[in-house]
This record gives structure tokens, C-alpha cells and sequence, in this order.
């Protein structure tokens, strides 16, 4: 699938004091949501679509072991003309024609335990490329996050110049009337610097979310002119999970299980070496010569075949399958153990994200009032520049804080949905909306 919006390298959304030789609003815009992402990515993804071409590959598997164990049937053809020395010339010609049909009855279960290492083989593609599906679910989550927060800040850094430059005129203002000392206009000029500093950094910010969240869908070309239709809000607080529960569908635990079941088939086909082996063969054919093309000939059989001796070779066999069984065991427990660390280590911290988003959320609301009531009383002059000065700080940093903190929340959410094994393209109904 061709990305067709992807256009020239500019900014996802006007920014001010910068000059393009086309103004931004007649710049083409393709605006991107969170579920359009998910759809571009799961046709574009190399690793999404490499993933899918492993998990193909071991279906194959599975029908050539159900095969062994069905009858094989063959057809053959001849034709033959010989001569010698001691024997008169013959212009004979020996033709044949047969059918063959042979099952196996038994093999010790040989063929069965093949048929579970070969859906083993599948369950563990499967659960490789959930894993992988999960990966690419958290990048793409944290690139459509990044992008939707550094658009946000390149608006709030707009904010904050625009605040700082009107600051600066009525720091002037008073510097002019003899209300105000040079050491307040310089500083007050120096945030000004500082504001239209950052907002320039912001636009970078953008430009390199933007390319981020482009390659992470799987386009390869130059950077788009791409804005992420969302926005940065705090996820909502869920009671803790039933851990054991969730972990019987992780991918991780689907994978070690599988590797389990693998190595006990292992075991069961080294054991099978010992049994005996039973097979049931029959065949008919025709068989004459250019003349006469008419004898027939039919035969049907059974052989059995009993191992006595194989120099400790199968002995040997079964000892590496049973401790490979016993290795596969120990593994289990270990990702099984490690899995529990790894949701609740994860769970909890996205309660700590959540939580300290909001206290800055409440920080925000108090610094909002306090810096609207703190600029009346200094144009009134009844506000000190100094502390005027560090009201306007304090509500800048506790913007920039609390839109970083909600940030800081939804990719702690993401990394929960990593750790469960969730991904969005197994499952398109569960998927986070544009927040």
C-alpha cells in the first residue's frame, strides 16, 4: 500500500516569525488519527509483515506431519529391452504398470508426536508475532503520543512568548515611567529570549515526532506534513488486575508454554524409538510386452520391524529429550516469574503517572489564579517586579509540567498495554481512541 499523503518536509501546524516561500495554511495537511496510524501501519510495518510471513510459514508444517500419517499411494510406469550375445535378438519390449498403496499402523506414536511439535511450532509463531504486534503497537502508541505533545507544545510555547513579550512591554512601560529598574528590563528581556528560544526548539520537537511516527508506520521517504489528530489528557485510574489471569495471555507465557509442549513431543518421539513399527503395504499392476499386455499381478503385505539394538543411541536419545523437557520446565517458570515482576512493576507505575499528573493538573488551577490576581496587582503597582517575577515562572513551569506529566501518563499506559501483550491490530475494538 503506497502512502500517498506524504508531501514536502514543513511544519505540522503555522507557526509564527518563520518564513516558507508558501504560507502554512495553503500547505496540504494530512491529519492523522489514532486508529487511521493503526490501519497504516498494519499494511506497512516491515516488522508486523515479517512476523506474519513466520507465523505462514509454520502452517505447512502441520500438514506434512498430518500427511505421515494418512496413506501414500503411487503410481510407476516401465519399459524395458535388453539383449545379449548367447540369446537370439528379441524385439520384445517388457511394459508394466502398478499402483502401490502403504500405511503405516503404528510407530510407536512417532508420527503423533511429530504432528504436536508442528502445532507447538505454530502456537509459538503465533505468540512471537503477538509479541511483535504488541511492540509495534507501544512504539506507534508513544510516536502518536510524542507527536500530539510536542504539537501541543509548540502551542503553548507559543502561549508563553506571546505572555512573556507582553510581560516584557509592560516591564517597559514602567522602566520608561521611572517605576522600574534596569535589572527588571533586562530580565524580563532575557525570558523574552529565552520564550522565543524554546518555542524554536518546539518546532524541531515537531519536526523529529513527526519523522519518528512516519517510520514507525513504515514509510521510509522523506518527512510528511503529518499532524496527529488527539490530545494529551490523563488516562482514567483502573482497580488493580487479576495478574495471574492476565498472564496466561501474554505472549511471552504463550511462547514458553509452547517450547514446553515442543520438548515433551521430543520426548514422546525419542520413546517411540524403542516400540515397534507396523506397516500395512499393498500393490497390483499389469505387466507384458508390445504383443501381449495382459498379466496381472496383485500383492498385499505386512511388516513389522522391533529395535533390539542400537549401540545406546536411543537410550541416549530419549536421556537429551527428557533433560531439554526438564530445561523447557525450568524456563517457564523463570518468564512466568518474570512476567509477575514485570505487570506489577509496570501496573503500578502507571498509578504513580496518573497521579502525579493530576496533583499538576491541581498545581496548574492554583498557579493559573495566582498569576491572573499576581499581573493586576503589578500593573497596579502593587506587586513587587521580583515577585511578580516568580509567579510568572512558577505558572510557566507548572504548564510546561503538567502538559509533560499527562504525557508521562499515556505512555506509562502504553507500557502497561505492553507488558498485558495487548496490540492494537489483533484488536481493532479495544484500541485506545485519539486521546
Amino acid at each position: 500500500m503506497r502512502l500517498v499523503f506524504f508531501v514536502a518536509l514543513v511544519a505540522a501546524v503555522p507557526v509564527i516569525g518563520r518564513t516558507t516561500g508558501q504560507s502554512a495554511s495553503h500547505i496540504p495537511v494530512e491529519t492523522m488519527s489514532w486508529e487511521k496510524c493503526v490501519e497504516l501501519a498494519a499494511a506497512n510495518n516491515p516488522s508486523l509483515l515479517a512476523a506474519r510471513q513466520k507465523t505462514e510459514a509454520a502452517v505447512p508444517g502441520i500438514v506434512a506431519a498430518r500427511a505421515a500419517m494418512l496413506p501414500q499411494v503411487s503410481v510407476g510406469a516401465g519399459a524395458s529391452h535388453g539383449e545379449s550375445d548367447s540369446s537370439p535378438v528379441s524385439e520384445d519390449v517388457s511394459i508394466n504398470l502398478s499402483a502401490t498403496l502403504s500405511q503405516n499402523l503404528y510407530d510407536g506414536g512417532n508420527s503423533r508426536a511429530a504432528l504436536k511439535q508442528k502445532k507447538a511450532a505454530l502456537v509459538r509463531a503465533t505468540a512471537d508475532a503477538d509479541d511483535t504486534a504488541a511492540q509495534v503497537t507501544q512504539n506507534l502508541r508513544n510516536s502518536f503520543v510524542d507527536l500530539v505533545y510536542a504539537q501541543d507544545n509548540v502551542l503553548l510555547c507559543s502561549e508563553i512568548f506571546a505572555r512573556r513579550k507582553g510581560n516584557f512591554e509592560i516591564v517597559q512601560i514602567r522602566h520608561d515611567g521611572g517605576l522600574e529598574h534596569k535589572g527588571a528590563l533586562a530580565l524580563s528581556e532575557a525570558a523574552l529570549f529565552q520564550a522565543e528560544t524554546e518555542l524554536e526548539q518546539a518546532r524541531r520537537g515537531a519536526d523529529t515526532a513527526r519523522q519518528t511516527l512516519c517510520l514507525t508506520i513504515g514509510f521510509t521517504g522523506s518527512v510528511a506534513m503529518v499532524k496527529a489528530d488527539g490530545v494529551i489528557s490523563t488516562p482514567v485510574q483502573v482497580k488493580e488486575p487479576d495478574y495471574k489471569a492476565i498472564m496466561s495471555g501474554v505472549p511471552a507465557h504463550v511462547s514458553a508454554n509452547a517450547a514446553v509442549t515442543t520438548a515433551g513431543a521430543l520426548v514422546d518421539s525419542a520413546r517411540s524409538a524403542f516400540r515397534p513399527k507396523l506397516d500395512f503395504s499393498g500393490s497390483a499392476g499389469r505387466y507384458g510386452n508390445d504383443e501381449a499386455f495382459g498379466e496381472d499381478r496383485w500383492s498385499v503385505g505386512a511388516q513389522m520391524r522391533l529395535p533390539l539394538w542400537t549401540s545406546g543411541r536411543n537410550m541416549s536419545d530419549l536421556k537429551s529429550a527428557k533433560a531439554n523437557l526438564a530445561a523447557a520446565e525450568a524456563s517457564l517458570i523463570a518468564v512466568d516469574n518474570g512476567l509477575n515482576a514485570d505487570l506489577l512493576r509496570t501496573f503500578r507505575a502507571l498509578q504513580d503517572s496518573i497521579e502525579s499528573a493530576a496533583v499538576r493538573q491541581r498545581l496548574l488551577a492554583a498557579a493559573e489564579l495566582r498569576a491572573e490576581i499576581g499581573r493586576e496587582q503589578y500593573a497596579n503597582g502593587l506587586l513587587s517586579f521580583e515577585n511578580w517575577d516568580i509567579i510568572e515562572n512558577n505558572l510557566i513551569a507548572n504548564r510546561q509540567s503538567a502538559l509533560a506529566a499527562a504525557r508521562s501518563a499515556m505512555k506509562a499506559e502504553a507500557l502497561w498495554q505492553r507488558a498485558v501483550g495487548f496490540n492494537a491490530f489483533n484488536s481493532p475494538g479495544k484500541t485506545w481512541s485519539n486521546r
